[in-house]
């Protein structure tokens, strides 16, 4: 026979349950942690354009005033002020990481400053051409999968390599470039004309006409998805499909994107607006009403590698359907995620951070307080003895009293 047995008067002194604390004013559902900076914390501006990291741990933000790198305590802030490698304060079209480095461009629309991190130093490298002009959401320069830095300027692809840009497959890409996707094999550029896949030293082409192209990727099986004009398009080497793109899509600038966990869906992301495609259907995922337990939503992020649950819309953070926050945010707000499941998100208001509590908080008025002495028995639940309030028992968030306020402390809890 099982039994929970008492020893009388207390072995601990000050024993509490965990409760969280925000650091910012707005009121967070339960199982939620978050933090918030502003310019008070050491950031230069309020407004976070862009969020990234590097696998040395730093997170990084662009803003007005300048890159910020974080390490969890404090700023540090580099622009012309105190960086040579800086023109001016702003910073554009951040590539995603390799390592511990990554591109930026500090110059102007007409006259590009590309400046490469690596490794705690900054430095510039000429780029004596123009960029392709930016007609999609994707980058006109990239880290591919291995490491490289390509770059699409106003008439021919670059390759960063042995300190310079040099043009690469003149001869194989004769259509003015726009924009990378990057996969573990391949690098896919688009061009007015069509798109380009370069694997090694051979490149092959889908022919299309891209005048109209506004986001393209590219699934495990090499087949292109592109929207263009009011149309979702699928290309592979044989035919093409069309999907006509729901109200909500056609006159924005959508950004498109695989989910990670089921590749077959593709999200289609416009604030406020969320799309999943799937089996030929969009289903809008906006806000908490329109949220299917069935579908797993990507974070809307500038740098989206893994799915989360966790998605923006109508200036509002939600995970899993649930609203978390409503913060002031724009159309291009970042929202990042780290590997500790840490979301980012930039606001014009200052930094936050999420993550799911590891603890639950249980008051005064649920009847636990003064806790002297705690112990989980096999089914799990947490037995606690409080000065003066008695035994209690707690199993699946139901707390249930044992004995009454004048049982006597409780020195320990066992087993048999």
């Amino acid at each position: 026979m099982r039994g929970i047995f008492i020893g009388i008067a207390s072995l601990f002194w000050g024993i509490g349950m965990w409760s969280t604390n925000n650091s910012w004013a707005q009121e967070i559902p339960p199982g939620y942690i978050s933090k918030y900076w502003t310019i008070k914390d050491g950031l230069p501006s309020n407004t976070i354009q862009d969020i990234l990291k590097t696998s040395d741990g730093y997170m990084w933000f662009k803003t007005l005033e300048g890159l910020v790198r974080f390490d969890g305590q404090s700023f540090d802030v580099f622009n012309n002020s105190n960086t040579n490698a800086f023109l001016h304060s702003e910073t554009r079209d951040f590539t995603n990481t390799y390592k511990n480095e990554f591109w930026f461009d500090n110059g102007t629309a007409d006259n590009p400053r590309l400046i490469q991190y690596k490794d705690g130093r900054f430095e510039y490298h000429p780029f004596n051409y123009k960029l392709a002009l930016s007609t999609s959401f994707n980058r006109r320069f990239e880290l591919s999968a291995q490491g490289e830095l390509w770059v699409a300027g106003e008439k021919q692809v670059f390759k960063f390599s042995n300190q310079q840009f040099i043009p690469v497959f003149v001869e194989e890409i004769s259509s003015a470039p726009s924009g990378f996707f990057m996969t573990d094999r391949s690098t896919w550029i688009s061009a007015e004309k069509g798109f380009y896949q370069v694997s090694g030293d051979s490149v092959s082409y889908t022919e299309y006409d891209n005048r109209a192209l506004r986001s393209f990727a590219v699934d495990n099986d090499d087949v292109i998805w592109a929207i263009i004009g009011e149309n979702l398009v699928r290309l592979d080497r044989l035919s093409s499909q069309y999907f006509k793109l729901p109200p909500d899509l056609r006159t924005r600038f959508p950004r498109l994107e695989f989910n990670q966990q089921e590749r077959n869906q593709l999200i289609v992301t416009t604030s406020p607006f969320q799309f999943i495609f799937k089996d030929g259907l969009f289903q809008k995922v906006s806000d908490e009403e329109s949220y299917d337990e069935q579908l797993v939503y990507t974070a809307s992020e500038i740098n989206s590698q893994k799915l989360s649950g966790w998605h923006t819309a109508h200036g509002a953070l939600f995970h899993q359907g649930k609203l978390v926050a409503n913060a002031d945010m724009t159309l291009m707000s970042p929202l990042f995620l780290d590997e500790n499941d840490q979301v980012w998100l930039g606001t014009r208001e200052g930094l936050y951070s999420f993550r799911i509590s590891l603890f639950s908080s249980f008051e005064h008025n649920a009847g636990i307080k003064n806790i002297y002495s705690l112990f989980e028995d096999h089914e799990g639940a947490i037995w606690g003895a409080s000065i003066w309030n008695g035994v209690h028992r707690l199993k699946d968030n139901r707390i249930e009293l044992i004995t009454d306020s004048s049982f006597p402390r409780v020195f320990s809890f066992y087993e048999d």
